[in-house]
Order: structure tokens, then C-alpha cells, then sequence
């Protein structure tokens, strides 16, 4: 008999938790699944502890592949290989709660409009202690797809979660992750979902969420290229917006804003600074795929500082006055400083003159 679900498991490097993920699954009430794992050529024990549970249950598939694509490639391998109507994903180092896949299968059989199914999100640490519950709404409720997702992008903030927390129809999925989204890349794709149906929000912590500094998603965040993905946002669903009673100029506006807000509390309350970027870059080039050129990457984060200090100036004069400025002006000077920084001064200059030419037309 066919599986009804596939779970899909993406790890590279993964032999801290791996294991503890896989039991996760083969502990649910639901039992007629598949358990999908693509490894993206793990380097340490995660294949010999993956083998060993695919030998004592039949349902475990253990595929394993030399070219690493990073984490939104390797899931969209899962879904390519999944033989289940569903898909159900999670990440290596997350876990499942034991009725997690028999509640959103549910969810699915009651509310056939739905396409995507998700779920409170219960946060732990490294070693497994509570940190905290994630909730999206205050209680159990379905709404509409286009309604989720333009709150969702109004916000620029992924409630809705996760891969771990949530599930999906196979057929819905199309194309699966879009690999061009550096670090949202899963809440694009709740957003192609919710524009062909509904979100049934389930009010319990099904999904259990790891915390650790090892994880790409932390890589990400320092290098800031959430501000890449926020400008990508605000094309790929301008039309959507547009749809939904929101004007370009509003939904720039906003994008804007909230670039500014990210950069606020990045560079002033968290204090980061050039040589971290650089830390986390080399963090996530390791763990983001072969096909990503290392200086494609670190020119990436310095576009990006480039971009926000263009943002602040457009508010310098308030910064001033809430004495903002000095970390900004302190980081930019050591900016200038780097190597990537000089090479890339024939193009700024560039775009700079294209841009005057621009204006006296």
C-alpha cells in the first residue's frame, strides 16, 4: 500500500540529533508513512546512524548525494522522491510531537479547500530544555489563503513557522522552495500555497524547534541578507498586494520600514559588526551548497551594508538625535576598509552615474 505521507528529512552534519529526529517520527500514532532522508554528503556519522535505523524499519529511505545544495535544495529532493499524497516536513536537528501527522492529516480531511496545515511551535534549546511557545493566532482557526499570506508579508515576519510545522499536498507544492530566497525561503513558499487555498492553523506545539548557533538560519541572520529576501518580497507580490487593497507606494513604504527596523536592531542593540558578517558567511558558504561562490556571497553582504546605510541617510537627521549614529558610521569606515569593498567601487561608481544620467532625463 502506497504511504499516505511522506515525511522529508534534509541534514547535512547532522549526527547530534539526527537520530533523535528519526525516532520522533517513528513514534507517531499515524503510521502510514515513509520517511524520506537526503543527505547533501554529510561528512561525519549522520549516514551510519541514518543506515541503521532504515535496516530495523522499511519505511526509513536513506538517500545520500555528493553535491551539496543547501538546505532548500535538498528538501525540494524530498519532495521529488515522496510517493505520499502529503508532505510532511522536518529538519534534522527539530523533532515532532507523537500526533503531530495524525492532527494535520485531519485538519486536511475536514477542511478540503485547505492546502496548508500548520501548528503552534514549542522552542527548545541545544540540550532539549523549553525555551518557549510560538503561537501564531490565540486559537484553533482556518483563514483565508490570500489573507494569511499578505499578513505574513506585511509583517516580513514567517509565523506561520518553520518547515517542521507544517504540511502540505504534494501536488500543491509545484516547483517546492525557491533556492533564489537566501533565508526565506520557506515562507515563499507558504505563500505560493496560500494563493491556492486556505491555512488551518492547528493551536497546539506539534513541531519542536531546536535552538543552537549551528544552524544556517543563525549564519543567515548575521550576515543580514534577510534584507536581499525582504527586497525580493516586495516584487515577486507586489501584484498580490495590489490584489489585496494595498497601493505600490504603501507596500514600498513598508518594505522600507521594516528594512529599517531589522537594520536598527541588528547593528545598534546587537552591536554586529563587519567581521562577523564575514564569520557568518564563511558559516553558511559551508553549509548553503557548492553552487554558491564564496565571493559572490561576501560581495552580497557588502551590497547590503551599502544598501542600508543609503536607508538611514534618507532618516539621518532623527538618528542624530537619538545618538544612533556613531556604531553605524564605526562599521561602515571598516567596511570601506576591506578588500571586496575596493573591488566593487568600479560598479557603485557606475550605477551612480547611470543613476545621474536617469535623473536629467
Amino acid at each position: 500500500m502506497a504511504p499516505t505521507i511522506s515525511v522529508c528529512i534534509p541534514t547535512y552534519n547532522s549526527q547530534l540529533y539526527i537520530g533523535q529526529a528519526i525516532e520522533s517520527v517513528l513514534e507517531q500514532t499515524y503510521q502510514n508513512y515513509e520517511l524520506i532522508i537526503t543527505d547533501n554528503g554529510s561528512a561525519d556519522n549522520t549516514e551510519k546512524i541514518c543506515q541503521e535505523f532504515a535496516q530495523l524499519d522499511k519505511r526509513v529511505k536513506f538517500y545520500r548525494f555528493d553535491f551539496n545544495v543547501g538546505n532548500y535544495g535538498n528538501l525540494n529532493r524530498g519532495i521529488e522522491l515522496s510517493q505520499g499524497k502529503y508532505v510532511k516536513f522536518l529538519c534534522s536537528d527539530d523533532m515532532l510531537d507523537p500526533s503531530c501527522i495524525s492532527k494535520m492529516l485531519q485538519a486536511f480531511e475536514a477542511h478540503p479547500q485547505v492546502t496548508l496545515v500548520g501548528c503552534a511551535q514549542k522552542q527548545i534549546t541545544a540540550s532539549g530544555e523549553l525555551d518557549r511557545i510560538l503561537t501564531a493566532y490565540n486559537r484553533p482557526q482556518v483563514i483565508r489563503g490570500r489573507t494569511a499570506a499578505k499578513d505574513l508579508l506585511l509583517k516580513m515576519s514567517n509565523d506561520i513557522g518553520a518547515p517542521p510545522s507544517v504540511m502540505a499536498r504534494k501536488q500543491d507544492c509545484g516547483t517546492g522552495f525557491n533556492r533564489s530566497y537566501l533565508y526565506c525561503g520557506d515562507m515563499d513558499l507558504w505563500c505560493r500555497l496560500l494563493l491556492k487555498g486556505d491555512y488551518c492553523y492547528i493551536h497546539e506545539p506539534l513541531s519542536i524547534l531546536r535552538l543552537h548557533d549551528g544552524t544556517a538560519t543563525a549564519a543567515t541572520f548575521k550576515t543580514m541578507l534577510l534584507l536581499a529576501d525582504m527586497l525580493k518580497f516586495r516584487e515577486d507580490y507586489r501584484q498580490l498586494m495590489f490584489e489585496e487593497g494595498i497601493s505600490s507606494y504603501v507596500w514600498d513604504t513598508r518594505v522600507d520600514e521594516l528594512i529599517m527596523n531589522y537594520v536598527d536592531y541588528i547593528l545598534l542593540e546587537q552591536g554586529l559588526t563587519i567581521n562577523e558578517v564575514k564569520a557568518a558567511s564563511q558559516r553558511l558558504i559551508s553549509m548553503a551548497g557548492e553552487d554558491m561562490v564564496s565571493t559572490i556571497l561576501e560581495a552580497l553582504s557588502v551590497l547590503v551594508f551599502y544598501a542600508f546605510k543609503r536607508t538611514h541617510e534618507l532618516n539621518i537627521e532623527a538618528r542624530w538625535l537619538k545618538g544612533q549614529v556613531g556604531n553605524l558610521e564605526r562599521e561602515m569606515n571598516l567596511m570601506t576598509q576591506t578588500k571586496v569593498w575596493k573591488m566593487s567601487e568600479p560598479f557603485r561608481a557606475l550605477r551612480n552615474k547611470l543613476t545621474a544620467v536617469g535623473r536629467k532625463k
